[in-house]
Formats: C-alpha cells, structure tokens, sequence
C-alpha cells in the first residue's frame, strides 16, 4: 500500500506541473486545518502529552491525508507542505519516506519554500534515523534512557556540508550540538 502512495504522490506532481500555477487561495483549508491541529497537539510539555490519544489523531490525520490524495485535493505547495508535516510525524519507516516525498514536491512547485527544505532534510533524517543509518543533515534527537539525556542522532559527517544545511534552513552542526544542550537543562 505505501508503494502506490508513493505512486499517488508522483502522479499528483506530473498533474499538478501540467496545469497552471494555482494561488494560495487554492489551498486544501481542510488540510490546513489539519496540519495545525497536528502542530497544536504538540504543544504541551512532552511528558504532559497522552501518546495513545496523540498517535490515534496522528493516524485519523494520515488516513485522511491519503484519502485526500487519491481525490486529487491537494494540489499546491502549501497542500504537499501542510501533507507531508502530517506524515513526518507518522511511526514507521513508510511514513517517513512518504513524508519525504510529500516534502520534496512542496520544495520542488515552490523552491523558495524555506520551511518545506527544512521538512525535507528533517523527513530524510528522520527515515535514515529509523532505518538503523547515520542522518545527514542533523536534525533529530533521541533521548537516550541511560544517560536521560536527548543526544543528537549520529550524523554522516560527509554526507552534506554545513553550506548545504544552511541551503536546506537546517543549523550546522555546531548550533545543532548547542541545541542538544538546551534540551538537557533543567
């Protein structure tokens, strides 16, 4: 099933090339409505969150991201952005990667999307980082039980260059290592 959404996502981006451009007025609002109630629901303290109900919502949301796919409603950049944040915040490897593809398409109908490159290399991070592979961009965490610290995932340090991070609105990895500090205080 997550081969033809891939399949989906890729014939959205021939459909959607081959008409002309739309206007922000063209957004799926659903979609949007959706994507803020995904970025709503992770507002509270982490440990102040219900992860069951989260990742109920987290599904409903995904299920009918695809529905909305295969009924060709979402067709701007914005619609792929708002898509693909839904799906980065799946749990398994498909959704990663569907995430990333949904990414790729926003940055790639809108190239000065800064926040769809930042959702980009964070999806393809995140799919690395959950496929057992060092990230390349720096971008995810974990919080490793041992030290109850969050620690910076491994990087490839020869993947993409700090000059491709700031390309992709990603901080270098000296900034991305300050960051871990700031997850650990207290």
């Amino acid at each position: 099933m997550r081969k033809s959404v891939l399949i989906f996502i890729a014939a959205s981006l021939i459909s959607v090339l081959a008409q002309p451009a739309f206007s922000a007025d063209a957004d799926n609002q659903q979609l949007k409505l959706a994507e803020e109630a995904d970025q709503s629901d992770r507002k509270k303290p982490e440990a102040e969150i219900d992860w069951i109900v989260l990742n109920a919502r987290d599904e409903a949301r995904r299920k009918q991201v695809l529905a909305w796919l295969q009924q060709g409603k979402i067709v701007t950049a914005n619609d792929f952005y708002n898509a693909a944040m839904i799906y980065q915040h799946g749990d398994n490897v498909a959704d990663y990667r569907i995430a990333n593809a949904l990414a790729t398409v926003s940055m790639t109908l809108n190239p000065e999307n800064k926040h769809a490159k930042w959702l980009y290399a964070a999806s393809w991070d995140r799919l690395l980082m959950n496929s057992g592979k060092p990230q390349w961009f720096g971008t995810q965490y974990r919080f490793n039980p041992k030290t109850e610290r969050f620690e910076l995932y491994a990087v490839d340090l020869d993947a993409v260059s700090d000059q491709q991070r700031e390309e992709f609105n990603v901080p270098d990895l000296k900034k991305a290592k300050e960051m871990e500090k700031r997850f650990n205080q207290d």
